[in-house]
């Protein structure tokens, strides 16, 4: 509570922004595959057409922040959110293959243009509690992302065209925030070349170790998303249990991210905060390995989700410390490849293998696997530790 009273009013109309946003897509997606395919594209369309949305997203974002160190992350915001709130509309008067893919390409690069930008605000105002406003703002992100299902499911069985309208004037309530009362003082200071961007990133070796990091810890927790419904109906025949587990993970991160993340920011250095994270998450799957039986679900599930509210605050908190602060999007940007690569790689491989050691009746030596994955990451929590020592040290 004193952390909020604390907050500039910019800085809580961000993350009511991002509230309404992120409630509103999460209107959408779970159910855009069930909409396309109502449309009658096949099951081989559709994944086209959401790899679409991931590529211009996720693979962009590096890109994006580039154009917000040079023109500002104001304008950009308001480019990007104009951008995707087009994309909704398109989807909802999609009659075209074309039209469709290009209604996914502009959600997705809408994203790409204002993420990064965005990022950087929110570290240029919270000024020393970007600790705890990084952990409020995973907070108001897990409340959309449990909100929105709900409501988009509602809306669904009367109306897809308003589920999408919806989101679609979520985006452009954000937008007119920015418009008439966002932040005015954050534009670029000065223009640096695409290469000189690059180079300042690449040369920065704290933000690659950073960066290898975040997608280490991707590839990880996205077991979660793919490896755990899978065992939970196969091995325990329990797939009434799945939906369970994702609201015990949402629900967790929404009534303790804050509190938890603030505990150990008032106590701890960031080094600290992560090796916690890291080791919570590394523990997770050696459970799983060592005791099979359904009550340690349960278990794994808090694990994973006190690693991720220590993991991903800290990580955007320490993106703002390692980086140049006149090229901040582009830091942003370029460490949220991580996250892109190692979904992607996990939910790819992860898969793979998963399918190998079930069919080999060898699933603890995938948890194994995946717990000293989470290790190694231990490891370059303490080369950062002496790369980047100035920001890692202790937050109060």
């Amino acid at each position: 509570m004193n952390t909020l009273k604390k907050m500039t009013p910019k800085l809580m109309l961000i993350l009511f922004g991002l509230l309404l946003t992120n409630t509103g897509s999460f209107m959408i997606l779970p159910f855009l595959s069930l909409y396309l395919s109502n449309l009658n594209l096949s099951t081989a369309m559709i994944g086209f057409v959401l790899m679409v949305n991931v590529i211009c997203q996720r693979g962009l974002t590096f890109f994006g922040g580039m154009l917000n160190d040079q023109f500002g992350e104001r304008k950009l915001l308001i480019i990007g959110l104009s951008v995707r709130l087009t994309g909704y509309i398109l989807y909802s008067f999609a009659g075209h293959l074309s039209l469709i893919f290009v209604a996914s390409a502009f959600v997705g690069l809408g994203g790409a243009l204002f993420a990064p930008g965005l990022m950087a605000t929110i570290a240029k105002l919270a000024g020393d509690l970007k600790p705890e406003v990084f952990a409020l703002r995973n907070a108001v992100i897990n409340v959309g992302s449990s909100l929105g299902p709900i409501l988009g499911g509602v809306l669904y069985q009367y109306s897809v065209f308003w589920v999408f309208m919806l989101t679609s004037m979520a985006h452009f309530i954000f937008l007119l925030f920015i418009i008439f009362s966002g932040p005015r003082d954050i534009n670029a200071k000065r223009r640096v070349p695409v290469i000189g961007l690059f180079r300042s990133v690449i040369q920065n070796r704290a933000i690659l170790i950073l960066t290898l990091m975040n997608t280490i810890f991707w590839f990880v927790y996205s077991q979660f998303n793919l490896a755990i419904p899978l065992y939970m109906k196969d091995v325990f025949r329990e797939p009434s249990l799945i939906g369970l587990l994702f609201t015990i993970n949402g629900l967790f991160v929404i009534l303790l991210q804050f509190a938890i993340a603030q505990m150990i920011f008032r106590r701890s250095a960031s080094r600290t905060a992560l090796l916690y994270g890291f080791f919570f998450m590394s523990s997770a799957y050696f459970v799983l390995g060592l005791f099979p039986y359904l009550p340690f679900i349960f278990l794994f599930v808090l694990l994973c989700s006190t690693s991720e509210v220590l993991v991903f605050p800290t990580i955007d908190n320490l993106v703002s410390e390692l980086a140049n602060a006149d090229f901040l999007s582009t830091y942003y940007g370029f460490v949220d490849m991580g996250w892109a690569v190692g979904a992607t790689l996990g939910n790819l491989l992860g898969g793979i293998f998963f399918g190998f050691a079930q069919a080999n009746h060898l699933l603890p030596l995938a948890w194994f696997s995946y717990g000293a994955l989470a290790l190694i990451a231990v490891f370059f929590v303490f080369l950062l530790g002496y790369i980047g020592q100035p920001a890692l040290k202790t937050h109060r």
